[in-house]
C-alpha cells in the first residue's frame, strides 16, 4: 500500500484508517526509495483489510486518476508485472550418463535461483535439484545481461520418457514455473524437426521447439520478408537431442522489431527447415 507523502504534510498512524479488518503485527512506516515521494506500509505483516487516506489528491504524481484502495500510491500501478526472469532457453541431453539440462536468461530480476523438477510418464512431480541444495542453480538477483545454466540428471534411466520442469523463486519467495520439456532416454530423435513456433502470432515471446537427430553445428536465426538476418538465435555445436529457444522479438541490437511476419531458419549437417511466425505489437 503507498501513500502519497504529497497528500499529507505529515503521515501518522492516525492518518491511516481501515475500511474493513484491522492491523495486527508491528512495523514502522519508512520511506520507499523507488518513489521520489511517498510512504509505504509494506512493513505491516500481516495487513488485513483495505486502507485508505485522509487528504489524497484525486491524481497521482503523474497526473493518473487513483483508483480504489489499496493502489493509492504516488505512481499508482506503476509497478512491472513481467516475470522476473526473460528466459531464452531450455533443453534436454540424452548422453550415456544421464539427461543434461541447460537453460539461460537474458536478464534476471530478484532471482534467488531455480528449481527442477522431473517426473515419468505416469508418476508424480519431484525435486531433483534446487539453488538452496546445487550451487550451480543460483541465481543472478538483478542481471541485465544473459547468463547460462546446466544441470547434469544422472537419475534418468534406459527406456525412461523423463519430462522435466524449471521454476525460479524470487526474493519475495514467490514460485514462478517457466517452462516443461520432455525427452526420451537413451533414445535420440530420428530425424531433423524445427515445430511451429508457439504462440503465433505471438507478443512479447514465442517458444521454438526443435529435436536433432545428428550432433554437429546449428544455426537458428531470424529473417524478415526481404531475407535480411534479423537475429542469430543459436550458433554453435550441439548435441543431438531435444532444445526449446525463445525470441522475444528483439534485433541484434536488442531493440524491438517491428509487428509483421519473419521466418524462423534451422539449418543442420542434416538440412534446413523453416517456419514462418507472425510479431503482434
Amino acid at each position: 500500500v503507498y501513500i502519497d507523502a504529497g497528500a499529507l504534510a505529515t503521515i501518522t498512524y492516525s492518518d491511516i484508517q481501515l475500511s474493513s479488518g484491522t492491523y495486527t503485527g508491528t512495523g514502522n512506516i519508512n520511506a520507499d526509495p523507488l518513489f521520489t515521494s511517498g510512504l509505504h506500509l509494506s512493513d505491516f505483516s500481516p495487513c488485513i483489510g483495505t486502507a485508505t487516506a485522509t487528504g489524497a489528491p484525486a491524481t497521482d504524481l503523474e497526473g493518473n486518476t487513483r483508483g480504489t484502495p489499496p493502489d493509492m500510491g504516488a505512481y499508482e500501478n506503476a509497478r512491472d508485472s513481467s516475470l522476473p526472469v526473460e528466459l531464452s532457453s531450455f533443453s534436454a541431453e540424452a548422453l550415456p550418463d544421464g539427461v543434461r539440462l541447460k537453460w539461460s536468461t537474458e536478464s534476471e530480476v530478484d532471482n534467488l535461483g531455480f528449481i527442477l523438477e522431473s517426473k515419468l510418464a505416469e508418476g508424480d512431480w519431484v525435486q531433483i535439484a534446487s539453488y538452496q541444495t546445487h550451487t550451480e542453480l543460483q541465481g543472478q538477483g538483478n542481471k541485465s545481461s544473459r547468463t547460462e545454466y546446466k544441470f547434469m540428471d544422472e537419475t534418468a534411466r534406459a527406456g525412461q520418457s523423463c519430462t522435466y520442469r524449471l521454476s525460479d523463486v524470487n526474493t519475495a519467495g514467490e514460485i514462478h514455473v517457466y517452462d516443461v520439456i520432455k525427452i526420451a532416454m537413451p533414445d535420440v530423435p530420428k530425424e531433423l524437426v524445427l515445430d511451429p513456433p508457439f504462440p503465433n502470432p505471438f507478443n512479447p515471446q514465442t517458444k521454438i521447439y526443435y529435436q536433432l537427430s545428428k550432433s554437429g553445428p546449428v544455426e537458428i536465426a531470424v529473417f524478415d520478408l526481404l531475407g535480411r538476418k534479423v537475429r542469430t538465435l543459436v550458433d554453435g555445436f550441439q548435441s543431438a537431442g531435444s532444445y526449446n529457444i525463445y525470441w522475444h522479438g528483439k534485433d541484434e541490437a536488442g531493440m524491438q522489431t517491428a509487428t509483421g511476419t519473419y521466418f524462423i531458419t534451422l539449418k543442420t549437417v542434416e538440412g534446413v527447415r523453416t517456419q514462418k511466425v507472425v510479431m503482434m505489437r
